[in-house]
């Protein structure tokens, strides 16, 4: 008979989100993923600022990769942010 683990369980404590204060500040960075009705994938690439909740960016592509992303080609005339949150929490500083 197959024994049956427990539940998974965080390891360790979680940091506090922290609290955007002005806008630009940190922006979130994440992809999302669908199909058309032929079956080719495309993904789309969301930046949005944290603070006012502006939706800076939405690319879809179908050969949209993680190094394809040049912040002068997707967020014009604005200066990049010093704070970057990546999906799975991940941070970026610049």
């Amino acid at each position: 008979m197959h024994k049956h683990g427990g539940r998974k369980r965080a390891i360790g404590t979680r940091a506090p989100m922290l609290v955007p204060i002005k806008p630009n500040e940190p922006w979130s960075l994440d992809f999302g993923s669908d199909q058309f009705t032929d079956g080719r994938r495309f993904r789309i690439l969301t930046i949005v600022d944290d603070c006012t909740r502006e939706n800076l960016a939405l690319v879809a592509d179908t050969t949209l990769s993680d190094l394809r992303v040049e912040w002068h080609y997707i967020v014009p005339g604005k200066p990049l942010s010093a704070a970057l949150r990546l999906p799975a929490g991940q941070w970026a500083n610049f």
